[in-house]
């Protein structure tokens, strides 16, 4: 298994904040670490670790969602059973990612054809002064950087539950990578590999709720018992001829695909089913 792939990342992360400090935000007792970083290899941004349940439907469907730029309720709610609660209005998210990225994908792609090796290209997602809502984005800012021909993510967080949200937000900042490098191809035919998707917390931290069960993974990987994880296919750009066809394969790839027409479901597998996280579906392939 690849020393930087998610598995392992998370279950070391686990392990460092679980020697962190005691902090009651809320009144909730939490183990954390400020200013705590992780770093992944893009082309292996799942957590597969079997003593994590995961909706991988969801997990999918939300990268989709943010780099449609979508920020309705409707849109997402089908995979996620608490996510309405967040919505101030119960239609929309005002602290969604999608529109904020999709808005400031121009400059980042021009940024990055204009120079190279360029430390401007930023997205911000973070609202200066937001009122009181329960929609405040946990992501400040992704910065996008090409080092020896990779493009490389970082996103800054102002929080991170290591147990409820890593898996997703790293997966979520590697599929955003992914389509950055493939919209440079798309747009001005400059082609780089995968980097690594570096997260920057403020705080970064486990909820006592979640103690007993992050300990349980952390001795799984410790003890090497790789049956506890999924071996799936990395993520490869050359997979792909588009950025909107990389989109495509992550929609046929968590379809449901009980309404669709057997045949074309067999026309769509061949194009899309047997590439990256296919491993995670196989109950509707």
């Amino acid at each position: 298994m690849e020393s930087l792939a998610a598995d392992n990342v998370w279950s070391d992360a686990i392990l460092d904040i679980q020697g962190g400090l005691e902090s009651e935000p809320r009144g909730m007792k939490t183990r954390e670490k400020i200013n705590h970083t992780t770093m992944c290899d893009m082309r292996y941004p799942i957590v597969t670790n079997k003593k994590r349940s995961l909706g991988y439907k969801f997990m999918i469907q939300e990268a989709i969602w943010i780099l449609r730029g979508d920020n309705r309720l409707s849109a997402i709610k089908p995979y996620s059973k608490m996510i309405e609660k967040f919505s101030d209005d119960k239609y929309f998210f005002r602290g969604a990612y999608g529109p904020k990225i999709i808005d400031q994908l121009q400059y980042v792609c021009h940024a990055l054809k204009e120079d190279k090796n360029t430390r401007q290209a930023v997205i911000n997602i973070w609202r200066e002064s937001p009122y009181a809502t329960n929609d405040i984005p946990c992501t400040i800012s992704f910065q996008f950087l090409i080092r020896e021909d990779k493009l490389h993510i970082i996103a800054n967080m102002r929080s991170n539950d290591l147990w409820l949200g890593w898996p997703y937000d790293n997966f979520n900042f590697s599929m955003l990578g992914a389509y950055v490098a493939l919209l440079l191809k798309d747009i001005y035919n400059i082609e780089v590999g995968l980097g690594v998707t570096t997260i920057n917390a403020g705080s970064r931290h486990l909820y006592e709720r979640n103690f007993e069960s992050a300990d349980t993974c952390t001795q799984s990987n410790v003890l090497s018992v790789y049956e506890d994880y999924v071996n799936y296919k990395p993520l490869n750009l050359k997979d792909y001829t588009s950025a909107e066809n990389f989109l495509e394969h992550l929609e046929f790839v968590s379809l449901d695909k009980g309404g669709i027409e057997e045949m074309k479901v067999k026309a769509l597998d061949r194009q899309y089913g047997k590439g990256f996280a296919h491993e995670f579906f196989n109950e509707t392939e």
